[in-house]
């Protein structure tokens, strides 16, 4: 059921509604039960993932990144998952969204946010966020830490009061490893798993095209797949909707 339309005022009522609604989202897709935005709230400091789902046998972090904004992945947080696993979940995966923020350029204008612009009901960021999700990220835990101890961090600039670093991960850099995975996996030092995440003589995982609806909007987004093979199809499997090969 959808919740009821409240006001939003401010950019960090709006982030906030945002992660929620992507929450909200992966549960709808994992067939998961779902949560009220207060239970949400309470529960989400809790824990270092925000799910640990049993039907998938694996913990998931998830995200919503706006395509005009880098992915922040803190490396802190990923050290604290990473530790984590074990039983009675070995496996665990970050599951970015990304949606597009960008207005078309008109003439020498610059390009505005259009979520701020559009956004001032929960309502309206439900819908927007439904219409504008274009592609999800689906990156293994170990593989990020292993991403990261290769490509490094940078530093956050934009929290004042902390000290944190965030991995180096962007659109482009994922999308490569998909398309080449076997060899992103040799050049991270993970050639020994090659046929843990890949069929034999496959070089890649193909992405796939993922069909549903929430409170009565339609979504559709390509998924990005970076998921040893086991928890990969485990996940398609799962999946609350349709499925369809690129």
């Amino acid at each position: 059921m959808a919740c009821p339309s409240v006001p939003i005022y401010k950019d960090e009522e709006r982030q906030m509604y945002l992660a929620y609604w992507y929450d909200k989202l992966a549960r709808h897709l994992l067939k998961a039960k779902p949560l009220s935005f207060d239970e949400w709230m309470d529960r989400k400091t809790l824990s270092h993932y925000d799910l640990y789902d049993t039907s998938i046998s694996a913990c998931v972090e998830v995200k919503g990144s706006s395509n005009m904004d880098q992915m922040k992945l803190f490396e802190d947080q990923l050290d604290a998952q990473i530790d984590e696993l074990g039983f009675p979940f070995d496996s665990g995966f970050t599951w970015i969204f990304s949606y597009n923020n960008r207005q078309p350029r008109r003439g020498g204008q610059t390009r505005s946010r259009l979520l701020k612009r559009r956004g001032k009901t929960s309502e309206k960021v439900s819908s927007f966020l439904a219409k504008n999700t274009t592609v999800a990220y689906a990156i293994d835990s170990r593989f990020l830490g292993e991403f990261r101890r290769v490509y490094g961090t940078h530093q956050y600039t934009r929290d004042k009061f902390r000290d944190r670093q965030i991995v180096s991960i962007n659109r482009i850099k994922l999308r490569k490893c998909a398309d080449v995975t076997r060899t992103s996996l040799a050049d991270l030092g993970l050639s020994d798993e090659a046929s843990r995440w890949l069929p034999p003589n496959a070089k890649c995982s193909r992405s796939r095209i993922i069909e549903t609806e929430m409170d009565g909007n339609p979504i559709c987004f390509e998924l990005v797949l970076l998921l040893p093979n086991a928890l990969k199809c485990r996940l398609l499997k799962q999946m609350n909707g349709s499925v369809k090969k690129m």
